[in-house]
């Protein structure tokens, strides 16, 4: 199995413990993000952001126009058998790829921006981006239950697994990708 993850931070804890997880079951994981780092077992292929965004959220969206360029770069070598985007950051890029090459989505929210609470120009905007996200994935990972209140009523309780970051929770994700692939 192959697997792309778009990823706004490679150093997370829930992708550094998904992806050596995944690396160890012979699952080649290739992470597109904006950090320079190396992971071993990992495909590390990093992007930059060359235009100025005037705050946080535009260079998020421009982040996404690098991440499907990668993207797009990679399937010249690479054939995919699934698309995991992590947190609404990657929502766009994860959402076309996914289109771009009919693989199924998995997204993972570790949180929503309606939890978080933020009151900011485009708080409006990143929580439909979580929904069209969560709306287009094949599976929605949550790792704290209080999040599928967010989610009740706009997605089918059948695309959402909750998995907290607990136990063996690394496995119940490949289990996730082998139910998709």
């Amino acid at each position: 199995m192959r697997v792309l993850f778009l990823t706004t931070k490679m150093q997370s804890s829930y992708f550094e413990s998904l992806g050596r997880f995944l690396a160890g079951r012979k699952v080649e994981v290739h992470v597109i993000c904006p950090t320079h780092g190396s992971m071993e077992g990992i495909h590390v292929h990093p992007v930059h952001v060359n235009l100025q965004a005037n705050d946080g959220f535009e260079w998020y969206m421009l982040l996404n126009v690098e991440l499907v360029r990668c993207a797009a770069e990679l399937t010249k070598t690479y054939a995919f058998d699934l698309i995991h985007g992590e947190e609404w950051c990657a929502i766009p890029a994860s959402i076309a790829c996914s289109k771009l090459l009919e693989k199924p989505l998995v997204v993972t929210f570790h949180s929503t921006e309606i939890e978080r609470g933020a009151r900011w120009p485009h708080s409006d905007l990143i929580r439909r981006l979580e929904m069209d996200g969560a709306k287009e994935a094949s599976i929605v990972i949550l790792t704290h239950a209080k999040t599928s209140e967010v989610l009740k009523g706009e997605v089918p309780k059948e695309k959402i697994e909750v998995i907290p970051m607990e136990g063996d929770w690394q496995l119940k994700v490949l289990e996730v990708y082998g139910r998709l692939v």
